[in-house]
């Protein structure tokens, strides 16, 4: 018993500790201290009576309460309101610390000693006040969040027929093609190319006769940035590695050689990589083999302004694959062979007697990078939309556009689905 009650007292000596901690914390950071006098501490730090668990487990933990169960004192908060399209936050008491954060918000104007006018979206001023305060001191109807959010949404897109008249009104007659042209050179000679992504360069090229010819020259500094490569994957079951080399004039035949390979988590065995456009597969065992090519955008070497988009944290994005089986003497067109729906690429080669798969040809043009893009932009400007708390009109019809742009560009919704790279979108 005299155990037990020296444990008691030891809680009891803690627990008042605690109770001056906090107090003294709460007095230092509300004030004046004549107005703390008529308010409830227990409410300032923690809100409403709430039980807290505390302990590894369910069975271990203990149980401790905190905040106001409800008392005779004033319960201070911060009222925000929307009313004849306007933000309002009303101030139950005038606490320094309340008038400090709204004296110091751009945002916010004061109209009474514990009123404010509040510019921008509500939401936001909600989110930040319950950052700063906690959210059992700041009240808000729901409706007033919605109501504020279409208010800000009718301004944005006010403020964008206001510049577009403003631009129609500066632009005033079309300038002669001369004028043009040498303001599209200068500009193009200069930072053009980088301020422009493949899409709005593909948008450039359906314009004027003048405009598509620099959107063209961009559009081929745009491929020369890429860096493309080639990468047979041959099952496991066949006995031996194909051998692989380059037939471009500018190789010898000494660069035959056989390619280091890693590990494939697929069906396929063995994965060789050759960044050569043309080159020849051979096999040891030509018992019916067949073999995937896939066609990849490299990071490592690509200059490509458009990189983050399209590889993210990735090294390299596959593009294009094909699947043949071996058929000696007969010549193919892989373009008629592609895994699932495909109108990206061609690829073209054929088979030899002694088991040779010789690829002779591939072409990716700006049109093929451009359906790639389309939809990894797609993708990235949905989520950036869906995650935004306001939703601007100038956003969601670039969106619009961009989908537009993708339906009409090389392939289809099914041509990368399975493709490495592309997990998150498909």
């Amino acid at each position: 018993m005299v155990e037990m009650s020296e444990h008691l007292e030891k809680q009891r000596e803690e627990q008042a500790r605690r109770r001056e901690d906090l107090e003294r914390q709460q007095r230092e950071r509300w004030t004046p201290s004549s107005l703390l006098e008529g308010c409830c501490i227990q409410w300032l730090a923690h809100g409403p009576h709430q039980m807290v668990l505390s302990g590894p487990s369910g069975i271990m933990s203990s149980t401790t309460y905190r905040g106001c169960s409800g008392c005779a004192k004033a319960h201070p908060k911060v009222t925000l309101a929307f009313d004849d399209e306007m933000a309002t936050a009303e101030l139950s008491h005038g606490f320094d610390a309340f008038n400090q954060y709204f004296d110091g918000l751009k945002e916010a104007t004061r109209l009474s000693p514990l009123r404010y006018k509040l510019g921008g979206d509500l939401a936001g001023h909600h989110e930040a006040l319950k950052s700063k305060f906690g959210r059992h001191l700041v009240v808000v109807d729901p409706k007033a969040l919605s109501a504020s959010k279409r208010h800000c949404e009718r301004m944005l897109e006010q403020d964008d027929q206001k510049q577009a008249a403003k631009r129609q009104r500066a632009l005033g007659e079309a300038a002669p093609t001369e004028l043009l042209d040498s303001i599209l050179e200068i500009c193009y000679n200069s930072s053009l190319g980088e301020l422009l992504d493949i899409a709005d360069i593909a948008w450039m090229r359906t314009s004027s006769r003048v405009i598509a010819k620099y959107a063209a020259k961009m559009a081929m500094r745009r491929m020369s940035s890429i860096n493309l490569s080639l990468v047979p994957l041959v099952p496991r079951r066949y006995a031996g590695p194909p051998s692989c080399h380059a037939r471009h004039p500018g190789f010898k035949a000494r660069k035959r050689r056989y390619l280091t390979t890693d590990s494939s988590p697929n069906d396929y065995g063995s994965r060789w990589r050759c960044k050569d456009r043309d080159f020849t597969l051979s096999f040891d065992n030509p018992d019916e083999p067949h073999v995937k090519v896939s066609i990849f955008l490299e990071k490592e070497g690509s200059s490509i302004p458009e990189k983050d988009i399209l590889f993210g944290c990735l090294e390299r994005l596959e593009v294009l694959n094909y699947v043949f089986g071996f058929h000696p003497g007969v010549e193919w067109d892989a373009r008629s062979q592609t895994q699932g729906v495909s109108e990206l690429g061609t690829l073209q080669g054929n088979f030899t007697d002694d088991c040779e798969a010789e690829i002779t040809s591939l072409q990716f043009t700006f049109t093929d990078l451009l359906g790639v893009f389309l939809r990894k932009k797609l993708s990235k400007a949905k989520e950036v939309y869906m995650n935004s708390p306001l939703k601007k009109p100038a956003d969601k019809a670039y969106i619009k556009n961009l989908a537009m742009a993708a339906r009409m560009a090389p392939g289809n919704a099914e041509s990368f689905r399975g493709m490495f790279g592309w997990d998150r979108i498909y």
